[in-house]
Order: structure tokens, then sequence, then C-alpha cells
């Protein structure tokens, strides 16, 4: 989509999203959380991409995998990390 003029993301609601595998459910969440809380996520959020690099986390057709890590667990991870603030 083309712009007559410059537009710029908003500082608060312009966000990232990660794509997680967990079981058999696919989970695409804001990557912000990750971020603050997880050096790990941080620096792997951080890690260099090559053009036409397949990103681990950016689409549903290549997720995160988290094994031995069921749904329901995931889900009250999240409901955590998202909604209690």
């Amino acid at each position: 989509m083309e712009y007559s003029k410059e537009v710029q993301r908003h500082a608060c609601f312009y966000m990232e999203s990660v794509t997680f595998l967990v079981e058999d459910c696919l989970f695409k969440v804001p990557r912000e959380p990750f971020e603050k809380e997880s050096a790990i996520f941080c620096d792997m959020f951080a890690l260099p991409q090559d053009d036409g690099e397949i990103v681990e986390g950016l689409s549903d057709e290549a997720p995160i995998q988290l094994f031995r890590v069921n749904k329901e667990d995931f889900e009250q991870l999240l409901n955590s990390a998202l909604f209690s603030r």
C-alpha cells in the first residue's frame, strides 16, 4: 500500500508479534512481554536476519515450537504476562 505522505508507527500501539506452536495449537501474541522478561527471547529477537531467511516465530509456517509444554500451562503464562497488569 502506498501512502501520499510519510507515516509513522505509533510508539505504544504498533506491536511486533511472535508465533508459538504448543502441542497442536498456534499462539500469536505480542513480543514485548517476552523481550522484557527473558534475556533469551530478547537476544533471539535482536539477532540480525538475512534477506529471504525464514525467521522462527514470525509466521504460522515457522513458529517457535515449545516442546514439553502443554497448552493449558502456556495459556496461564500468557494470561499472567498479558492481562495481569
